[in-house]
């Protein structure tokens, strides 16, 4: 039987990517999104490709508009992964923007993705197993002045994808945080920071089919954190060398 992936965020950049990754494994895609014309362009590339992939829209920035979807999906048929891409950013100081703007980062970069894992979770314990991919990023492992929203939410991604990886292995549902680094998609300039993105060196920025390759390898291997290309690991592991507050100071020069 084919199984079924659920893929938030799946119109374009790294959820698009992994969206081709899972079909090229055979499994029948479901794609999330709140643009309906993005989405619908991103479902006909992929079928064109020859997946079996349909289209959800929705808003997951809203508690009601994500049970709905899932009971919808589930209505369709069990589902084998769970790939929560979907995200925001936000730059500039946290006190000078608006707080509805961080609240729907949190709502959307977090809160969501928690939600969709505990609407699935006993789903896939019924079923015996399954896997769920949370998308995070390096940034959860240090703080992020100028993001400090963003940053945090990641980092609580990460966090929550850890312990519930723990919470549910005796059921065998596997959890996993992605955690990629720079990656040349249209986030930096919909987050309002290009500036950042002008700023990575080219050795260091990754390429959205790259990060969905070493992340389905890394699902299929049960990684607890999957951090793609080597810059990225060694940027992660040098969080741990430098005090938090120090790393602080050092990304708020960069802010």
């Amino acid at each position: 039987m084919q199984q079924r992936a659920i893929i938030t965020g799946a119109s374009s950049g790294i959820g698009f990517a992994i969206a081709q990754e899972l079909g090229r494994c055979g499994h029948e895609l479901v794609c999330i999104g709140r643009d309906p014309k993005r989405l619908k362009k991103a479902v006909k590339q992929l079928r064109d490709l020859g997946f079996l992939a349909d289209s959800h829209v929705g808003d997951l920035r809203l508690g009601k508009a994500r049970k709905i979807l899932i009971d919808d999906i589930l209505g369709l048929g069990p589902v084998d992964v769970l790939v929560n891409n979907a995200g925001i950013g936000l730059n500039g100081k946290f006190a000078d923007g608006s707080f509805r703007d961080h609240r729907d980062l949190w709502r959307l970069n977090t809160e969501a993705a928690m939600h969709l894992c505990h609407l699935l979770a006993p789903h896939m314990i019924a079923r015996g197993g399954g896997h769920m991919l949370n998308v995070a990023s390096i940034a959860g492992f240090m703080p992020g002045p100028g993001m400090a929203g963003y940053f945090a939410s990641k980092s609580a991604l990460l966090s929550f994808s850890v312990s519930l990886r723990e919470e549910l292995m005796e059921h065998h549902v596997s959890v996993s945080a992605l955690c990629p680094g720079v990656t040349d998609t249209d986030f930096f300039a919909r987050a309002g920071c290009q500036e950042r993105f002008a700023e990575a060196p080219g050795f260091a920025v990754s390429q959205p089919d790259f990060v969905a390759r070493k992340a389905l390898q890394g699902l299929m291997k049960n990684r607890a954190i999957i951090t793609p290309g080597l810059v990225n690991k060694c940027a992660t592991l040098a969080t741990r060398l430098f005090p938090t507050v120090t790393l602080a100071g050092i990304m708020g020069r960069r802010a």
